[in-house]
């Protein structure tokens, strides 16, 4: 790095400092920070925020005792939309998902065009790192938003969720249990039922379907009305999609249209996958015989 740095291969020293943070090399980013030249330079709460999603707190202890001098531009007041290349080719890189990021809830915390000082906070809830959002909460005047509680309840990081709930105020939006459905945490979504009011919306049932998440649907159903889910996305291949088609057809059977069977179709007919299907595609070839029609011989 020395090296590099004394050739005037410094073009790529935020992606640098940004990467040695994500891989916890402290000693390198310390040797980065005091190296990264004045043209270079990017607002603290950028470099707090990819410590706090990837739970760097030794970092964030680092970063908070520099004079913010060290990083020009900083104001806890500021939000900084970035419009050069550059500055959206960094924002890109750091803020989609690390590795348990919101992998299937991908609406609720997406990328984004613009750094907020709220951010740090809001990440390291989504991605579970409680000590960090006690730190920021006590050494930090930027707060979160309602982003924190949503994508942390999406995660299944019930204590963060509660935590936030006990001593923060902004509180959580609709999402939180839609996400929460979506990736099958029925402990979170019980939690939220019962200490907000926010509730869900129809989003809810279809995400947990769509994974093939049953109890949570089940739990859905029995507690909170819904009405026929529109947007059931088979494509997502579950691995019980046997037992989802059966649920839907039990409980909203005017939802298991020709256009939704048809997708499993092309499954159930794989020719790799005929053996452990066939008890599938006699069912739908009873229930649904106008789309299973001249598929009786291939069996």
């Amino acid at each position: 790095m020395e090296y590099l740095f004394e050739l005037g291969a410094v073009d790529k020293i935020c992606d640098a400092l940004l990467h040695a943070i994500r891989e916890d090399h402290i000693d390198l980013v310390k040797w980065l920070i005091d190296h990264i030249p004045d043209s270079e330079r990017i607002p603290d709460y950028c470099v707090m925020d990819e410590a706090a999603r990837y739970g760097r707190l030794e970092m964030l202890q680092y970063f908070q005792e520099q004079d913010v001098s060290v990083v020009p531009e900083f104001s806890h007041s500021v939000r900084r939309v970035r419009s050069s290349s550059r500055e959206k080719h960094m924002t890109q890189m750091f803020v989609p998902a690390s590795d348990n990021y919101l992998k299937v809830h991908a609406m609720l915390c997406r990328y984004r065009s613009q750094w907020l000082p709220t951010d740090p906070m809001d990440d390291a809830a989504a991605n579970g790192h409680l000590e960090v959002v006690k730190w920021l909460h006590v050494h930090r005047s930027e707060g979160c938003t309602p982003a924190a509680m949503d994508c942390a309840a999406a995660n299944g990081h019930l204590e963060v969720v509660k935590w936030l709930h006990n001593h923060r105020l902004e509180g959580c939006t609709s999402k939180a249990m839609d996400g929460a459905a979506e990736n099958g945490h029925l402990d979170v979504i019980w939690w939220l039922y019962v200490n907000h009011f926010e509730g869900c919306t129809q989003k809810a049932i279809e995400g947990a379907l769509s994974n093939g998440h049953l109890r949570v649907s089940a739990w859905l159903l029995s507690h909170l009305p819904f009405g026929r889910p529109l947007s059931v996305e088979l494509w997502r291949r579950p691995d019980n999609l046997f037992e989802v088609l059966l649920f839907l057809y039990r409980h909203f059977s005017n939802s298991l249209s020709l256009s939704l069977v048809e997708y499993p179709k092309g499954i159930l007919l794989d020719s790799s996958s005929k053996s452990s299907h066939k008890h599938i595609v006699a069912w739908l070839q009873v229930e649904f015989p106008v789309v299973f029609a001249g598929e009786d011989e291939e069996w």
